[in-house]
Formats: C-alpha cells, structure tokens, sequence
C-alpha cells in the first residue's frame, strides 16, 4: 500500500532571542494569542484572547500594531462567558470578520461570528446554534459575493460532533447551513476555496473506531453546501488534520499529526494530495 504520510525529521537549532526582538502583551490574568493577520509593512492585527481584560470571562482582544509598539487595543465579550476566535480575515467591504466559539462551559457553547466596521469598531456579532446542542467555529472564508462561509462542528446531527457548515450574508443571515458525519466526532478545521468556486475542507473524521481518527478531505458545492466527494486518508492508529493549503498547480497540503508513523507518541505529518484528492 501506498505510503500515506510523508514524516519529516526535523533538526532543530537553538536560538537565543532578546527582549527587543519579542513583543508581549497582557496583564495579571491568562492572555494567549491565537493569531496575526498581516495589514501593510510591518503592520499587524493580533487575534488573542484575555482575561486581564474586558467583562471578566475569556474575551476576544483584537490588538492593531506596527510592530513592537500598540496602534490600538479593543475587547469584545458578554458577562458569564468565555468568547473567543480561531482565525479571522479581512473582508472586501475593508472591514474584519472572525469566527470562533462562545459559552459557559462544556454544556453551553455557540458558533460565534464577529464582524467588525474598518476602524475595528464592532459592526454586529451573532450566535448560531441551539439552547440543546454545542457548536464550535474553527474557519470561514469570504465567497466572491461578499457571503461568508463559516465552517466548525455540533452535535445537532447524527451523532457526538458533526461537520457544520454554514453560508451567512452580510447581515449574519443564514443562506444555507449542513451538517454531515457519523455516529462518532467529526469536525472541520480548516478551508480553502478550489479552483472550480468550490469549498474544501479538512478535518478529523471517526468512522468506525471510536480512538482511531481519520483524515478529511472533502469537497463541498459552495453554492448549496452539499456535499460533492469526501477522502479519508487512514492509518493503522490516531490521524489528525489541523492546516490546508493549495498550491498554485491546485494541489494540495494537509498538515497535521499522527501516532500512524513515525517515532513514537503524536508526530508532525504533511501530505501532498492532487486536485482529486489523491495522495501524490
């Protein structure tokens, strides 16, 4: 059988850094960065989250810098629970969108969705899910439209987690939404648009071996949200997806971890699939 990951042997060198090449940020509680995203030279947004800060629970911290020095810092949060993001983008109208999950603990959690105007003030912010079911944001993607697709999971479907995708207007409508899995968790992590318009994921997906995860790779109709062809890439044991990337051939880049291969415990894993899905 076709070997299915491509394991790196990683040599590390040892860098010593000083206090005028980092750059922190927080106060006396738990602050964490969850991203950057790139604005001009040497200009960057910060996706973090706080709980120095804001209404007392975790909350987003959206932080605009050049580097080094704080343009602005702006909080966004509800009393009584925890608010965060897993990656935001900057959208055509010149504004911010990001996705991530709000809750109150592990029997209450929503899909978040933040908007926000150009100069970072908040635009609106909406909550999907129900008052019976958790839902989690992990990506979105803006179509050419200007809709946004947002892509997580819940256990609104056929069993523990499933893959929830949604297609939202520029008021936060829902266009379509779907939900696909199986009887055990399932999530997706990560999207990117392929060449024919089209959204592809991937993710971790439970078949039939409730400790043994497998890889998703799945191409979904950008237009309805159906489900058009779905890969698994398996290994004898654990297999998990986190990263997407195409290249410019339409080629594609899963990156992750497995226990499948490699030295022992979870090990790094990238694998090169054709437009197909196909492992190359």
């Amino acid at each position: 059988m076709k070997k299915l990951f491509l394991i790196l042997l990683l040599t590390f060198n040892v860098l010593t850094i000083t206090k005028s090449q980092t750059f922190d940020l927080g106060g006396s509680q738990n602050d964490a960065g969850r991203g950057l995203l790139l604005l001009g030279s040497n200009t960057y947004l910060l996706n973090a989250s706080t709980k120095s800060f804001g209404e007392g629970q975790e909350d987003i911290l959206l932080v605009k810098m050049f580097w080094g020095n704080t343009i602005f810092a702006k909080t966004y949060g509800t009393a009584n629970k925890n608010e965060f993001l897993r990656n935001i983008i900057k959208t055509a109208d010149g504004g911010y969108a990001g996705v991530g999950t709000s809750g109150s603990g592990s029997t209450e959690e929503d899909l978040l969705f933040v908007k926000w105007k150009p100069n970072l003030d908040l635009d609106f912010a909406k909550l999907y899910g129900t008052n019976t079911t958790l839902e989690r944001g992990f990506d979105l993607l803006e179509k050419p439209d200007g809709s946004i697709i947002l892509g997580g999971s819940t256990t609104h479907g056929m069993g523990a987690r499933d893959v929830y995708l949604l297609n939202i207007d520029a008021t936060g409508t829902v266009l379509w939404s779907n939900v696909f899995g199986t009887t055990l968790d399932n999530s997706c992590f990560d999207m990117e648009f392929a060449a024919n318009g089209n959204i592809m994921i991937t993710g971790t997906y439970y078949n039939t071996k409730p400790k043994k995860p497998e890889i998703l790779f799945a191409e979904i109709d950008a237009t309805n949200g159906n489900l058009i062809t779905a890969k698994l890439i398996v290994g004898n044991e654990e297999d998990h997806a986190r990263t997407l990337v195409k290249t410019p051939t339409n080629e594609w880049y899963v990156v992750g971890h497995t226990t499948s291969f490699g030295a022992g415990g979870f090990d790094v894993f990238i694998a090169k699939l054709n437009s197909s899905g196909y492992i190359i």
